[in-house]
């Protein structure tokens, strides 16, 4: 397999999924992860806590990271017409 077909596998890959890891996350976000750990931090990319502690893990959902990327700082805060952009995502096209 090609390189080229890899990269494309691992995009309709992510295509499907609803939850990232911070990995994930940021390959989707085409950010290094310090980055998006900032992001988080700021408040500015929502997320949640699947374990406790200091090594606790992070998972977004894919919604809350296209909010990110349409400029939508606050997923709970969305006008209709955002809501309406959101939801006519077409996720099966790359």
């Amino acid at each position: 397999m090609s390189q080229i077909e890899q990269l494309l596998e691992q995009i309709l890959q992510q295509n499907q999924k609803t939850w990232f890891t911070l990995q994930d996350a940021s390959v989707y976000l085409s950010l290094s992860e310090r980055e998006l750990r900032r992001l988080i931090k700021q408040g500015r990319i929502k997320t949640v806590r699947v374990s406790e502690g200091p090594k606790g893990q992070y998972r977004i959902a894919r919604k809350w990271l296209d909010c990110f990327l349409l400029g939508y700082n606050n997923p709970s805060r969305l006008t209709p017409g955002q809501r309406e952009e959101l939801n006519n995502l077409d996720y099966r096209s790359v």
